[in-house]
């Protein structure tokens, strides 16, 4: 479940509608509902079982999980793009020119 909510916070940061702070409240309320209701899977057995794996399963799960992150740029997980085209400019509004390797 907090896989969906990470791509509406990165989906809501692109958008440029709504703040960071906004996003971040959205985040952790979203987190704490998905942890408290964790508990009510049980009563769900159509919903739980998309949860029940193999050892094996969550073994390739995890691996394929530590290489797209291994993969993955951190700037590309970590920074909304509007984010750093502003640190990327200079006082004066204009971006630096060094051809784009700054």
């Amino acid at each position: 479940m907090t896989i969906p909510i990470a791509l509406l916070m990165g989906a809501g940061l692109r958008s440029g509608l709504f703040n960071v702070s906004w996003i971040t409240a959205f985040g952790i309320v979203g987190l704490f509902f998905a942890v408290w209701g964790g508990q009510f899977l049980g009563n769900f057995p159509a919903i739980e079982a998309w949860f029940r794996h193999s050892d094996r399963w969550l073994a390739w799960a995890i691996m394929a999980y530590g290489l797209a992150a291994s993969i993955l740029p951190v700037w590309m997980l970590l920074t909304p793009t509007r984010l750093s085209q502003h640190v990327s400019e200079n006082r004066h509004g204009r971006r630096p020119r060094c051809g784009g390797g700054c």
